[in-house]
Parts: structure tokens; sequence; C-alpha cells
């Protein structure tokens, strides 16, 4: 086996333990050792070995590997090494976090905020870090409690608020709140209709004579009122608005508007809606 074969084994997700351990032992070569560090079925006491190797980045590279022991992860959360450290609580379980998440470093506790094993304690306390970039992490952890969420709402960043708008944990009357401020996004994600059903309705509404009459119409299905708030007509768009059933969720994708009434009217009735 050359060289190049052992590199191509050593990162190859088949290679058995087995075959780890001899390709470990037979080559302490750099590009086999990173294929070893990383892989899913490498022993602990190679990823153990690894761990103390001088070089930061394959250290790193074992950090981030989910099946490294407690005593190897115990061992990377002391690493001096901010990089190695951040990699680690990334993926790290709650006892290397309540370690990690008061680290002197921002990338390491930006990578707790992001972990989903992350406690709400330490969310708690990572919400209100110094770095703007570490509570825009917080945001974006769909396992936040809803007080960490109504929390954030408050925050001035536009990265935060950007985050918290697309977590899809968030309550739909905290991203309400937050409609009409400077700093919110201008474009919220909403599922998509099948191809084929979105084919049936267009075909319907493009032979119908009037759209704002459809828009307005209380009895409207609301698969077809997802298609009418596609539509670049303000006319629609308005009348749209009025509509007595109208989902919350489509106005809040209006209050986003291009068209400054569209966008006004759209506000105005999730206040109503939401008081």
């Amino acid at each position: 086996m050359t060289h190049e074969d052992r590199v191509r084994k050593a990162h190859e997700y088949e290679t058995t333990a087995k075959e780890l351990e001899e390709l470990f032992d037979y080559e302490y070569h750099y590009d086999i050792l990173l294929g070893i560090a990383s892989h899913h079925n490498t022993p602990a006491w190679i990823l153990d070995k690894l761990s103390q190797d001088e070089s930061p980045f394959l250290r790193s590279v074992v950090a981030g590997n989910k099946f490294i022991s407690e005593e190897t992860a115990d061992r990377l959360a002391k690493d001096t090494d901010s990089h190695v450290r951040s990699q680690l609580a990334s993926c790290a379980g709650r006892k290397q976090l309540r370690r990690l998440y008061k680290d002197k470093e921002m990338c390491v506790r930006s990578s707790v905020a992001q972990n989903w094993n992350a406690t709400e304690k330490m969310l708690e306390a990572l919400l209100c870090d110094e770095s703007e970039f570490v509570r825009a992490c917080v945001a974006e952890n769909p396992n936040a409690t809803e007080s960490i969420f109504r929390k954030l709402m408050e925050d001035s960043s536009k990265s935060v608020l950007k985050n918290l708008a697309l977590n899809p944990s968030v309550p739909l009357d905290i991203l309400v709140k937050l409609v009409g401020r400077d700093c919110f996004i201008q474009h919220v994600e909403f599922k998509k209709l099948t191809k084929k059903r979105r084919k049936e309705i267009e075909r319907d509404v493009r032979y119908s004579y009037s759209l704002p009459r459809i828009a307005i119409d209380a009895e409207t299905p609301e698969d077809v009122l997802q298609i009418l708030s596609e539509k670049s007509d303000k006319y629609v768009l308005n009348a749209l608005v009025f509509n007595p059933n109208v989902p919350a969720e489509i106005l809040l994708k209006l209050a986003f508007h291009d068209d400054h009434v569209v966008r006004t009217l759209a506000t105005e009735k999730l206040k109503i809606l939401t008081r």
C-alpha cells in the first residue's frame, strides 16, 4: 500500500477500528493523522493520544470528534489554544460546557451559545455577553427558552434580532412585536406549497374575475390566500390585509413588503390582532 493509499484509507468512512490502529502504528504522518483524528471508528486511546499532539490544529480536529472519551474531553477543555476549546465547545456535553461558557475567549463562548446541550443557566449568562456575536449565537439556539427569547427581543443588535427571527423555536407573538423595528430583518421564510398544489391554485386564480375580491373574501381558503400574498399587485395585497381570516403568518410577511401602504396596513393589522 502506497502512502497515498494510506491517506485515502484514513479518510474513508468504511475504514474499521482495526485498520485505523494499523495505520496509526505504521506511519505517523500528518495527513493520515487528520483522517484518524476525525474518524468515527477511531479507538478512544488513539484519540486521547492525539489530543496531546503538539499541533493545535490536530488537537482541534480531535476536539470536534463526538466519540472522544470524557477524560479526553476534560483535557481538551483546558487546552491552551482557544480554537481547540472552541471546537470542543461546539459539540461538548454539559460537564465540559460548565467550564467553557465562562471562557475568556469570545470564539469559545460563541460555540457554547450554539451548542444544543447548553443549559438555561449558561444561555442566560451568555445573552448578557459583551460580544454581539455571542448574543447572536444564543439567539439562534433552538433550545433556548421562551424567557431567553423575550430578553433577546430587547437587544439593539441587528445580528441578534435577525437570528432571533430565523429561529424556528421563537413564538409568533415575539416576531409580531419586532415588526416595524428598523433593525429587524426584511425577510422571513414560510412553508412552501407543493409544486402540484401551487399550480392548481395559480390556475384557479388566473381565471378569476377579480383578485382583490377573492383576497378579501372571508370564504377564500388559506392556501389561496398564501398564493395571493405572493402577488405584486398592491391592490390585491391591501385587500388581503382586510380579509377577516387572513393568517398572522401572511400579515407578518406583508409587513416587510416594499410598498409603504401594504407594509403599514399589515403592521397595523398585526398590532390589532396581538392586543
